[in-house]
């Protein structure tokens, strides 16, 4: 009897609320059983295993060592992890930490203007360069619009290279035609100061030589003069810079690595007054890693520095390196040795990466094999490289 009462008294109470909130009522008590309900059956869904890091990378992405991840490795988001962002740079351009990462591109269509092609090859990889690296004829008279852009763009500093004269005899002081175009550049580069402007008088110059190396007994291929009509050349065109007023040029020679040309090292080299970089070229191929290609000039260049030449007092750098490997598996290495070497420490004297990708003398596209067929991975792998802690960022 009781009992009965106590419903009753309940159907009563419940007739008594006004019928919206009764139907606001039944739709929590609907809803959250429904969640109950859901939550149970997500208890018993199988679940995959997903490793993202085997998968095609983009839009930042880059692969890390995790000792805490599946198979030690991990995607990491935005930037690197112990990388270094925000060096203190000297006057010549010398970074406080960490390692300059450059570039040149080329040869990937619609990209057509150098802004573009650059801009192109940032986007590949997933970062912005550092450097961005220009060639200019003898017959060009200063900076272009590009070149500008660059200069002007916040944490990028240009690197361009310029043969003031095709004959290097012109260059040396007595050709008023060249003597002009050599002031019109000094102008042309002090109306960017207080921005830097890192310049290569004549790059790979061995390659130019006629004649007159000290001791050398190869077979000349170039046409450009003698080891000492180059020296004299670079004289001239610091000559006219200084006396011009150009205090924003950072001076970098540029040499080729190839062994055969080792006996013109010394006789090209302008002087330690006139320079405050050591640039070389170097492009691994099959029998190479990277710490044994950029080893070789690297030692070379510590080993071989005196009072006279004295190499070893400027800081390195590789104004162009790219695979020339036959093997897309040894290139996929190439690049993962040299993220190693930089983040053991490895070539400390090395301040300057420089890829060249282009095709040039072989494919250096960092994103096509030797036989001009796209190759994803080989881009993975660069960019991996692009964005490791070892380098500027």
């Amino acid at each position: 009897m009781k009992k009965s009462l106590t419903i009753h008294r309940l159907r009563k109470l419940v007739t008594l609320i006004p019928r919206q909130v009764r139907l606001t009522m039944f739709t929590v008590v609907f809803g959250l059983l429904g969640v109950t309900i859901m939550l149970a059956a997500h208890a018993a869904t199988p679940k995959a295993s997903i490793e993202p890091e085997t998968g095609v990378r983009s839009g930042g992405a880059t692969l890390t060592t995790s000792s805490t991840a599946s198979g030690g490795k991990a995607i990491q988001f935005g930037s690197v992890a112990g990388g270094c962002t925000n060096p203190t740079v000297s006057a010549i351009l010398v970074p406080s930490c960490g390692v300059w990462l450059g570039g040149f591109a080329n040869d990937h269509p619609p990209a057509s203007t150098f802004r573009e092609r650059i801009e192109d090859h940032e986007a590949r990889i997933g970062r912005q360069l550092s450097f961005v690296h220009s060639y200019h004829q003898p017959t060009d008279t200063g900076l272009n619009t590009d070149d500008k852009y660059f200069i002007n763009r916040a944490n990028t500093y240009l690197l361009t290279n310029w043969k003031p004269a095709s004959v290097w005899a012109d260059g040396g002081g007595g050709n008023s035609t060249v003597n002009s175009r050599i002031l019109s550049w000094a102008n042309s580069i002090k109306s960017v100061a207080p921005k830097k402007v890192m310049l290569i008088i004549a790059h790979e110059p061995e390659n130019d030589v006629t004649s007159g190396g000290t001791g050398c007994s190869v077979s000349y291929v170039g046409n450009s003069g003698t080891p000492t009509e180059y020296r004299a050349m670079w004289q001239n065109v610091r000559n006219i810079f200084d006396g011009a007023g150009v205090t924003n040029v950072v001076w970098a020679v540029n040499y080729m690595s190839a062994t055969k040309w080792i006996c013109l090292r010394d006789d090209l080299w302008p002087g330690n007054n006139l320079v405050d970089w050591v640039l070389f070229n170097q492009y691994p191929g099959d029998g190479d890693t990277f710490t044994s290609a950029m080893g070789e000039m690297n030692d070379w260049l510590v080993n071989n520095s005196d009072a006279t030449h004295n190499y070893a007092s400027k800081p390195f750098g590789i104004g162009e390196w790219g695979s020339w490997m036959t093997n897309s598996s040894k290139t996929y290495q190439l690049y993962d040795n040299a993220a190693t070497a930089l983040a053991a420490g490895q070539l400390p004297n090395i301040k300057l990466y420089t890829v060249f990708d282009a095709i040039g003398v072989n494919n250096s596209r960092i994103d096509f094999d030797d036989q001009n067929n796209p190759d994803a991975t080989e881009l993975q792998h660069y960019s991996d490289f692009a964005r490791s802690p070892g380098l500027i960022q």
